[in-house]
């Protein structure tokens, strides 16, 4: 008898017996369980294949488009600056929808960039308007860098904002250098330049033009006193330009007026029926006053304090 005809006749036997003999039954059921199970994995792996293969379709259909027009379009990366007013963090909302618009592949990178919790809190109701700004000039900021690594000799309005901001602070120049090389900052040169050509426009022809350029100090909180530090102080320099829409002329004679000095003593002073009803004043505030709340927060915030 040949193979297969050996192997017909066993066929024959296992098919009208059942599973063939006692012994066999459970081998032949492990087996066409493994075999279910294998055919199952087989037709969720061909889905899945399916599903990576119109995928790929779609990011290589992607990537072809964006390659249309000269390599994403990087001859049209141009300067984007603009003017003063274009750097308002409020403005950059329409500066990143131009930037989505102009250059499609941004939309794909912020969201790689982005978590889906920054999405969601960017579109909820309840969320800070302060918040959506930032988020607005901090998304304009990542497609300025990635611009800026393509093209870099381009000046985006990220850049040259921290540029201006870091040249008012009078950043040093070794930071300045390593942050220029990050292509975060541009040439100080050029940021000096571009501010050299701004000029303040002036709403009305009588107005009065102030800059204001002065330095303040504010003393600050001290939680751990010692002897030879008890007071800190913040020292800030102030700067600001306003604009007066109105002239008012006023004489230097109506802003000093000479009192003589008698007069000015009998002003200054108190009489004795002064000094006593305000020492009475003082005494009766002290004796009133809550003992666990410190005398000099009794009446802070209102008129009584004023005399």
């Amino acid at each position: 008898m040949t193979k297969k005809m050996c192997l017909n006749f066993f066929k024959t036997r296992i098919m009208k017996r059942g599973y063939g003999c006692t012994k066999c039954r459970p081998i032949i059921c492990s087996k066409n369980i493994l075999i279910n199970e294998l055919n199952d994995f087989k037709n969720a792996s061909k889905t899945r294949i399916f599903e990576l293969e119109k995928d790929v379709e779609y990011w290589k259909n992607l990537y072809e488009n964006s390659h249309e027009v000269g390599e994403f379009e990087w001859a049209d990366a141009h300067s984007e600056y603009g003017e003063p007013q274009d750097l308002e963090v409020p403005a950059f909302k329409k500066y990143l929808e131009y930037l989505l618009g102009k250059f499609p592949i941004l939309t794909f990178l912020l969201g790689l960039f982005t978590s889906s919790s920054h999405a969601r809190k960017y579109n909820a109701t309840k969320t800070h308007p302060e918040w959506i700004q930032w988020s607005d000039w901090y998304r304009s900021f990542l497609c300025d860098m990635f611009l800026r690594a393509r093209a870099p000799k381009s000046i985006f309005r990220t850049n040259m904002m921290l540029s201006v901001y870091f040249l008012l602070t009078n950043l040093s120049e070794p930071s300045w250098r390593v942050l220029e090389r990050l292509r975060i900052l541009v040439a100080r040169q050029t940021v000096e330049a571009w501010v050299k050509k701004q000029t303040k426009k002036l709403e009305f022809e009588d107005s009065v033009l102030i800059l204001s350029f002065d330095n303040c100090d504010f003393k600050k909180h001290v939680t751990h006193v010692q002897t030879d530090h008890r007071t800190t102080m913040l020292h800030v320099i102030t700067q600001f330009v306003i604009e007066i829409p109105v002239k008012i002329e006023v004489l230097a004679s109506e802003l000093w007026k000479s009192v003589p000095r008698v007069e000015f003593g009998e002003w200054i002073q108190s009489n004795a029926v002064e000094a006593r009803n305000f020492g009475n004043y003082c005494f009766n505030l002290m004796k009133e006053h809550v003992p666990t709340v410190p005398l000099q927060f009794v009446h802070s915030g209102s008129d009584l304090n004023v005399i």
